[in-house]
C-alpha cells in the first residue's frame, strides 16, 4: 500500500489563480523537469482561462466558436516549438526546430486529392456531397505548420513505403473515419481486396502488389466494457483490462495507430480488479464516488500502452492519435446542435471545451508515461498531436448531410465524424510524414536517432581472432545481443555453462556434461569432460544460433538437428528438423557399460564407466544400438530427445514424470519495481520442471505465479545447489533499496567542521589539478569523485563551493558528450549495437577492453553519477544535454528485445544470475567474469539518480531494481561467509571475498593483483564509497570479519594508501573512532576517493559498537508503510 501526502490548494479569485500559475512554473523548474511541453502544458491548462466555469460547458449557445488565445500544446505560446511527442524527426522540408502540428489552415486550390465518385470506400454517413452539402470550400485548405512545408500525401511513396508491413487502426469510428480517408487517398494507385473473416466491425483489407495489409480492430473505449443495460444506459468498463479485440491481435503488426475520446462520455460504471469503485454520469443511488473522464481516460490509456509493451515480439511502431473535436454550437449534440460554418476558423479563434479538454489531458500524460518506459525497451511510440489542427476545422462535419434530406432516420446532426474528402485527410499527410524515415530504410538512421556520437565509417575489426568471413560475421551480427557468446566468437567451440550441464558446440555436434569441480584455498573450477555428444550424420559442417532470448538460446546443427538450451532445464533436449527423420549418435569419451530401454523404447537408461547415468527419453520409439564401447547409434528418427543425468536413483521418478513437457524459449520481464519475472514457452504436456539456484530460491514469490519448489531435487553446481522448481512462470521478488543523494541516517552535525575543511581543500584542488588522463575509466572516476564533492557539500550545508563543482563538472563531461574531447572520445558501432571509445576502437587493450566491450557497465556508471549530480542542480543543462546522456545509459541498461535496436539488451546484466559480467567480446574456457561488484552496483545506482534529476520514474524504477539484484548477488556469491556452505570449505577458510568471479570459476586473485593483496580485493567490491554502499554492506557481522581477514595485509610492504582508504571506512562500520584516526593520517587516496568522502562516510556512521549502516531493510517506505 503506497504512503502520499495530498494537498489541496482552492483558488478564490482569478488574480490567485494566475498567482499560482506562475508558482507552478517556478515549481517545475526547480524539479527540473526537462520537456518544454509540459511547463507549456501547465500554462494553457491553469492560466489560459481563469473563468474555468467557461470550460465546463459543452454546449455555448453563441454562434461563436468561443475565443482563447492559447490552444493544445503544440498551438499557442510564442515560444512553443513542439507538441508533447516532439515528433521532429520527420524532417521533409521542415527545419529540425519545425513542429508539424503547430500551424496555420490556408487556401489551396488544387484540393481534393479524390472525390466520391473516384473512391467507392466512403462511410455512407460521412459521404458528404454524396448527400447534397451544397458548398464545396470547405475542401480546398491545406495545413501550413509555422516554418515549414508539410508534403502531398504521394500514395505512390506510401505504398511503397508500406511494402510487406502490415498496419492496424484501433478505436471507434473515428478509427474507421481515418482509416477510410488512407484507403481513399491510395485509391487512386491502387485498391485492395476484402480478405476480412468475419461480418463484424473489424476488416482487413489486402494489397496484394504491394503485400500490404490494413486492418481495423473495432474498439471504442480501448479496454474491456460492456452495455450493463437499465433505463440509464449505463457501461460497465474494466479500466486495468485491455480489450483482447484488438490485443490479442496486433503483435505482428507493423504500424498500430490507436485512439479513443468520444465514447468515455457516455454513463459509465468503473471496474478495477472486476470490482465497480466509480462511476460518471451515473444516478446517485448507485452509491458510487464520481470519476472524472480525465481519470477513466489516463486508466484507460495506461492499460492499452501497458498491454502493447508485454506484446511478446512486437516490433511495431505504435501511434497515438489525439482527440478528434466536435464543434456543436447553438445546442448539444441531441438537443439541435449544429454545424454549419464554411471555413476554417483562425487558431485564436478556438478553445477545447472542458470534457474533450479532460481527455486530451489524459491522453498527453499517459503517453508521456509510456514513452519514457518504452524508451529503455527500444519500443517506439509517436503521437499525432491532429487535436489544435482539428480544433480549427469546424466546418469540416457532416452535419444534416450524412443521409438524404427525404430519408426519415432517428440520426443527430453529426458534429463529430469528418467528411470525406476533407478535414481529417490530413491525419494520412501527417502519418506520412511521420513514418517515413522509420519506413524507409532504418539501418540509415542510427546517427539520427541517436545523436550522442559519430558513427564508425565501417564496422571495426581489431578483435583478435575475429575471422572476417561472410559466415561469421553474420553469426556474429544476428547474436550481437546473445549472452552465449562461446557459442559465438571465434569458432563458438569453447564450453558454455546452461546449469546444470556445460555445453560445448562444435561443426557437426554437440557436446555437454555435468561437470565435477576442483578445489584449493585459491580457487575453485569446474572441469569440462565431454560426457556425452550428440552428432549428426548429415551436418552441414558448422553450427548455428538459429534463435535466442533471456534464457535460452537453440543451436542447430543443419539440416538435421535443433538444440533447445534453456538456463536451468535438468534435460539437454534435442529435436530433429523440419520433422523429417534423421539418423544421429550418442557418443561418450566414457564407456557404455549398460544400455537399458522401457518397453516403448521411448526411455533408455545409459550407465557409463565413470559412475555416472544418463536417462534418454523420446516422444517417439529410439532404436539405440551400440557400436563398440562408446558409440550408440540410431536409424532414422523423428521427433524429440531429451537427456538428463541422474544425479540419485531416487530422483529416477521425478525425471521421468516431467521428462513430456519441455521449454524452448524463455523471457524476462521486469514490470514492477524490485521484481523480475521469468516466462518459459513450453511444449509437449504436463507440467515444466527447471532448476533454481540460492539466489532464485531466496528470491522467489507465490505471488500471481504456480511454482511448487522440489525440496529434495538436487543438482550440484559452482553457484550452490540447484533445487527443482516446477512452473513455466516465477516471480522474483528482491528487498527494495533506498535511493537517496545523501547518507540514509545523516552525517552527524560533530563532524561537520572537519569535512567543510576537507571540502575547502578538496574544490580548491579541482582548479589547481585539472583532469589530465585521457582514458575514460579514470577519467570517469575523476569527475564522479567532483560530483562527490558537491553532494557532500549539500548534505553539510556548505553551499559556497557548489558552483565551483558544477563548473568544473560542466567543464569536464561536455566535451565528452559534444564530440569536441580531443584526447579521446565515444563512437557508436553499429556492428556490436555499443558504444566504444575512439582509443578503443583502434586498440583492443586501450581503455581496459572498452573498445571490444569490456566494462561498459564500470565507465559510463562514473560518467552518468556524475551526469546525474550536474543535471540535478543545472536543468538548463540536463536539458541540453539530455539525449547523449540517456545514450550513454541505454548502451548497458537498454530493454529492448528487437533485433534492430540500437543497443544491446543489457549489454552486462545476466538475468538468469542476477548480476552483470564485465568481459565483453573475449571468448574464455572459464566463461564470462566480473571483478567489481561495487562498480557494478554504481552503475545502476547512478542510472536511477539520472532518473531522479530527469524526474524518469521508470527510470529510477529499473536502476534501483538492478542495483538491488545485483547486491543481492554480491551478497551471494561474492562475499564468503563461513557456515554457509555454498563454497567448499578450504576456500572458505582462506578468502572472505572472491577476487574475479567466472561462470565456471571462483579465483581468489584479481586482474591486477595477486591474491595476499587482500586490501585491494575488499577496495574493489567497496569502491567507489557511496551512500548505495551502506547496502551493499548492510551486514556488520560480515564486515567485522572482511576487515579482520584484510587488515594484515597493511603491514606489507608498498601498500598504496588508496586502498586502506577503503579499509579503514570499512573498519568505521563498526569502530568509527579508530577507523577516524587512521583516515586523519592517510597521505593519499584512491583517484575516484578523497578525504572529504572518507571523512563523510565515517561522520555519517554511528556511534562505535552501534551496529547499523543507517539502511533500513525495505528502506523506510517499507517500514514505515505496510
Amino acid at each position: 500500500m503506497s504512503c502520499f501526502c495530498h494537498r489541496q490548494n482552492h483558488l478564490k479569485t482569478i488574480a490567485n489563480l494566475f498567482s499560482l500559475c506562475a508558482v507552478i512554473l517556478s515549481f517545475l523548474a526547480l524539479l527540473h523537469f526537462s520537456y518544454r511541453h509540459v511547463l507549456f502544458q501547465l500554462s494553457f491548462y491553469v492560466c489560459s482561462n481563469p473563468s474555468s466555469s467557461s470550460l465546463a460547458s459543452t454546449n455555448s449557445s453563441s454562434s461563436a466558436i468561443a475565443a482563447a488565445t492559447i490552444g493544445p500544446p503544440g498551438v499557442g505560446g510564442a515560444n512553443s516549438t513542439s507538441g508533447p511527442n516532439a515528433n521532429a524527426n520527420a524532417t521533409a522540408t521542415a527545419t529540425a526546430e519545425c513542429d508539424i502540428f503547430r500551424g496555420e489552415w490556408v487556401p489551396d486550390p488544387e484540393r481534393p486529392h479524390y472525390t466520391n465518385f473516384t473512391c467507392t470506400m466512403i462511410q455512407e454517413h460521412q459521404n458528404c456531397m454524396r448527400f447534397g452539402r451544397p458548398d464545396t470550400e470547405f475542401l480546398k485548405w491545406r495545413w501550413k505548420p509555422e516554418g515549414c512545408e508539410l508534403p502531398r500525401f504521394d500514395p505512390h511513396r506510401f505504398l511503397e513505403l508500406a511494402r510487406g508491413k502490415s498496419m492496424a487502426f484501433v478505436g471507434d469510428s473515428l478509427a474507421r473515419n481515418h482509416m477510410q480517408s488512407l484507403l481513399c487517398l491510395l485509391s487512386g494507385v491502387a485498391y485492395p481486396e476484402d480478405i476480412s473473416t468475419t461480418r463484424d466491425e473489424n476488416r482487413r483489407l489486402f494489397y496484394n502488389d504491394y503485400n500490404f495489409t490494413v486492418s481495423i480492430f473495432w474498439s471504442p473505449f480501448l479496454i474491456k466494457g460492456g452495455e450493463a443495460g437499465g433505463v440509464d444506459n449505463l457501461w460497465n468498463l474494466y479500466l486495468d483490462e485491455v480489450d483482447d479485440n484488438w490485443a490479442a491481435r496486433v503483435q505482428a503488426v507493423d504500424i498500430l495507430i490507436i485512439s479513443s475520446g468520444t465514447w468515455f462520455t457516455r454513463p459509465s460504471i468503473y471496474f478495477k480488479k472486476r470490482q465497480p469503485f466509480g462511476c460518471n454520469y451515473c444516478a446517485q443511488s448507485l452509491n458510487l464516488t464520481m470519476v472524472s473522464l480525465y481519470s477513466a481516460n489516463r486508466a484507460a490509456f495506461r492499460s492499452a500502452f501497458k498491454a502493447i509493451g508485454k506484446l511478446r515480439g512486437f516490433r511495431g511502431v505504435t501511434v497515438l492519435r489525439t482527440v478528434s473535436p466536435s464543434h456543436f454550437e447553438n445546442g448539444k449534440w441531441d438537443r439541435g446542435g449544429t454545424c454549419n460554418r464554411t471555413r476554417p476558423a483562425r487558431r485564436e479563434e478556438t478553445r477545447l471545451e472542458a470534457v474533450e479538454l479532460e481527455m486530451y489531458r489524459a491522453q498527453v500524460k499517459e503517453f508521456e508515461r509510456a514513452r519514457r518506459e518504452w524508451e529503455l525497451s527500444g519500443l517506439q511510440l509517436k503521437m499525432m498531436d491532429a487535436t489544435a489542427a482539428m480544433l480549427m476545422r469546424p466546418d469540416g462535419h457532416p452535419d444534416v448531410y450524412g443521409h438524404r434530406p427525404e430519408q426519415r432516420v432517428q440520426l443527430h446532426n453529426d458534429c463529430v465524424h469528418w467528411c470525406l474528402p476533407g478535414p481529417i485527410d490530413l491525419w494520412n499527410d501527417l502519418l506520412l510524414h511521420m513514418l517515413s524515415n522509420l519506413l524507409q530504410h532504418d539501418e540509415a538512421t542510427t546517427s539520427r536517432r541517436w545523436p550522442l556520437f559519430s558513427v564508425l565509417a565501417s564496422s571495426w575489426s581489431g578483435v583478435d581472432g575475429f575471422s572476417s568471413g561472410h559466415e561469421q560475421k553474420e553469426m556474429v551480427v544476428s547474436c550481437r545481443r546473445c549472452y552465449q557468446w562461446n557459442f559465438t566468437l571465434k569458432n563458438g567451440d569453447q564450453p558454455e555453462y546452461i546449469h546444470p550441464y556445460l555445453v560445448k558446440a562444435s561443426s557437426s555436434s554437440l557436446t555437454f556434461c555435468y561437470p565435477s569441480r576442483f578445489h584449493t584455498p585459491a580457487y575453485i573450477y569446474q572441469s569440462f569432460t565431454p560426457d556425452l555428444t550428440i552428432s549428426s550424420n548429415s551436418s552441414s559442417g558448422r553450427h548455428v544460433v538459429s534463435s535466442f532470448d533471456d534464457l535460452s538460446v537453440t543451436v542447430d546443427l543443419p539440416p538435421a538437428l535443433r538444440f533447445f538450451l534453456v538456463r536451468g532445464s535438468p534435460f539437454i533436449t534435442c529435436a530433429t528438423l523440419g520433422g523429417s527423420a534423421a539418423p544421429f549418435s550418442i557418443s561418450s569419451v566414457n564407456a557404455f557399460i549398460d544400455v537399458s530401454a522401457n518397453a516403448a523404447r521411448t526411455k533408455h537408461t545409459l550407465r557409463l564407466n565413470s559412475g555416472q547415468t544418463f536417462l534418454c527419453y523420446s516422444s517417439s520409439p529410439l532404436q539405440l544400438s551400440q557400436q563398440g564401447n562408446s558409440l550408440l547409434t540410431t536409424p532414422d528418427f523423428a521427433g524429440v530427445v531429451r537427456v538428463a543425468f541422474l544425479p540419485d536413483p531416487g530422483l529416477e521418478a521425478v525425471l521421468d514424470q516431467f521428462s513430456a513437457c519441455y521449454p524452448v524459449s524463455g523471457e524476462v520481464c521486469f514490470d514492477r519495481p524490485f521484481c523480475v519475472e521469468y516466462k518459459w514457452e513450453k511444449k509437449g504436456w504436463g507440467d515444466l520442471l527447471l532448476l533454481a539456484h540460492p539466489l532464485h530460491l531466496r528470491l522467489l514469490s507465490s505471488d500471481g505465479c504456480r511454482v511448487s519448489v522440489l525440496k529434495d531435487f538436487k543438482y550440484n553446481s559452482i553457484d550452490g545447489e540447484l533445487v527443482g522448481v516446477v512452473g513455466d512462470s516465477w516471480l522474483l521478488k528482491t528487498e527494495t533499496i533506498p535511493i537517496t543523494w545523501h547518507s540514509t541516517k545523516g552525517t552527524n552535525e560533530g563532524g561537520y567542521a572537519e569535512i567543510i575543511s576537507a571540502l575547502s581543500k578538496d574544490v580548491n584542488g579541482l582548479t589547481s589539478a585539472p583532469i589530465t588522463t585521457t582514458s575514460s575509466y579514470f577519467y570517469g572516476k575523476a569527475i564522479a569523485r567532483a560530483a562527490r564533492l558537491a553532494l557532500i557539500a549539500e548534505e553539510v550545508g556548505f553551499p559556497d563551493v557548489i558552483p565551483i563543482v558544477q563548473q568544473f563538472l560542466k567543464d569536464s563531461i561536455t566535451p565528452w558528450l559534444d564530440g569536441s574531447f580531443s584526447g579521446n572520445g565515444f563512437l557508436y558501432d553499429p556492428k556490436w549495437g555499443g558504444m566504444v571509445t575512439k582509443q578503443g576502437s583502434t586498440d583492443s587493450g586501450a581503455d581496459f577492453g572498452f573498445g571490444i566491450f569490456n566494462d561498459h557497465h564500470y565507465h559510463l556508471g562514473y560518467f552518468l553519477y556524475a551526469i546525474a549530480v550536474v543535471a540535478k542542480f543545472d536543468p538548463a543543462w540536463a536539458r541540453k544535454y539530455r539525449p547523449e546522456a540517456y545514450s550513454m545509459m541505454a548502451d548497458f541498461m537498454t530493454l529492448s528485445r528487437k533485433q534492430q535496436a540500437k543497443y544491446t539488451r543489457l549489454r552486462c546484466f545476466d538475468v538468469w544470475k542476477l548480476h552483470s559480467w564485465a568481459g565483453g567480446l573475449t571468448e574464455f574456457a572459464d566463461g564470462r567474469n566480473q571483478e567489481s561488484t561495487s562498480e557494478a552496483v554504481n552503475a545502476y545506482y547512478s542510472a536511477a539518480l539520472m532518473g531522479l534529476s530527469y524526474g524518469d520514474a521508470h527510470l529510477v524504477s529499473i536502476g534501483s531494481t538492478l542495483a538491488a539484484f545485483e547486491i543481492q548477488a554480491a551478497e551471494t556469491w561474492w562475499q564468503v561467509k563461513e557456515g554457509e556452505g555454498l563454497y567448499e570449505d578450504d576456500f572458505t577458510r582462506e578468502n572472505r571475498v572472491v577476487g574475479v568471479l567466472w561462470a565456471n570459476k571462483r579465483d581468489s586473485g584479481l586482474w591486477f593483483a595477486p591474491a595476499d593483496w587482500k586490501e585491494c580485493r575488499l577496495g574493489i567490491q567497496v569502491l567507489p564509497l557511496l551512500p548505495i554502499t551502506e547496502v551493499l554492506f548492510h551486514d556488520v557481522g560480515f564486515v567485522q570479519e572482511l576487515v579482520k581477514w584484510t587488515l594484515p595485509a597493511l603491514s606489507r610492504e608498498g601498500v598504496a594508501e588508496g586502498w586502506k582508504g577503503f579499509v579503514y571506512a570499512m573498519e568505521g562500520v563498526y569502530d568509527k573512532g579508530t577507523a577516524l584516526e587512521k583516515t586523519r593520517g592517510l597521505n593519499g587516496y584512491d583517484d575516484g576517493n578523497s578525504l572529504s568522502n572518507l571523512l563523510w562516510w565515517l561522520h555519517s556512521r554511528g556511534d562505535s559498537g552501534e551496529g547499523s549502516l543507517g539502511w533500513v531493510r525495505n528502506g523506510w517506505f517499507g517500514h514505515y508503510c505496510h
